[in-house]
């Protein structure tokens, strides 16, 4: 019958279809010649698609579990190379990590070596992190504002040192720790301090008000008026001095000389006043008697 024709054309087409593409066209053909009706030709037709497309679907799955086996997909969170973080701009050598060197020393990641890293020291600096300082011209080298400058070792002073410290003013030595003293064979005058200032001496007078000048020699006017005074009063009292000596020289000369004595009538009457005060009578005593009245 019909039915029968078309299902055993259907099973021999599917069987053409899976090994070969050219049996399955051939196999279409003859399915259609064969057929009688168009109901049966197209349930033919879905049958043979339906096949085709399992067997493509199968092999595609295949094919894709062949590769997810092959190449393993990558963690989360996978950074490329030495690269850490969240969002992988972090590296992790120890140099960009720790910064171990020292004293604008430059750090070279080196796995052969157990640090994992070496240290290019600048010039005058030693030690694994560039910690050991051997510069001869150090910060402290010169003091009080001095320039240290590094001199050949053949060119070597008497001091024994291969550096050289170019001093500010008002200082010397070999650190600049000496002051310079331009007070040596300075003088001041009445009293006054000689001090170094600015590579130059000047004289500080205690008493500006009595003296001033580079030596503190001048004297001021308020001064010279007190010494005027002090001498006048001084003048007075000496002549005052010589005025009684004198007097008194003379009346001894007088009286002893010449027999003349200038205040013999003097002396004389005080006597009389004091023997006629001696012979005044006195008063008589009188007793007086007190009753007392309850």
């Amino acid at each position: 019958s019909s039915t029968s024709s078309s299902t055993s054309t259907t099973t021999t087409t599917s069987s053409t279809t899976t090994s070969s593409s050219s049996s399955t066209t051939s196999s279409t053909t003859t399915t259609t010649t064969t057929t009688t009706s168009s109901s049966s030709t197209t349930s033919s037709t879905a049958v043979r698609t339906a096949t085709s497309t399992t067997t493509s679907t199968t092999t595609t799955t295949s094919v894709t579990t062949a590769t997810t086996a092959t190449t393993p997909a990558p963690p989360a969170y996978y950074c490329p190379g030495t690269s850490i973080g969240a969002y992988c701009n972090v590296t992790s050598d120890t140099c960009s990590m720790s910064q171990p060197c020292l004293n604008a020393a430059t750090c070279f990641p080196d796995a052969t070596v157990p640090l994992g890293y070496r240290c290019g020291c600048q010039t005058g600096y030693t030690g694994s992190t560039c910690e050991n300082d051997e510069r001869l011209c150090k910060d402290d080298t010169c003091w009080n504002n001095g320039t240290c400058i590094e001199v050949n070792s053949t060119t070597v002073d008497n001091n024994g040192t291969t550096f050289y410290c170019n001093c500010s003013e008002s200082f010397t030595g070999v650190h600049c720790e000496l002051k310079v003293n331009l007070c040596v064979n300075i003088t001041c005058q009445n009293h006054g301090i000689c001090q170094t200032v600015n590579m130059s001496w000047s004289c500080i007078c205690l008493t500006p008000s009595l003296y001033y000048g580079n030596y503190c020699e001048i004297q001021t006017s308020a001064l010279k008026v007190k010494q005027a005074l002090s001498k006048s009063f001084a003048s007075v009292a000496i002549v005052a001095l010589v005025l009684t000596c004198l007097f008194v020289i003379i009346m001894d000369v007088l009286k002893y000389v010449f027999k003349i004595d200038p205040v013999k009538a003097e002396r004389l009457k005080q006597l009389r006043a004091k023997k006629a005060a001696k012979l005044k009578p006195k008063a008589p005593n009188v007793a007086i008697r007190f009753q007392y009245v309850a």
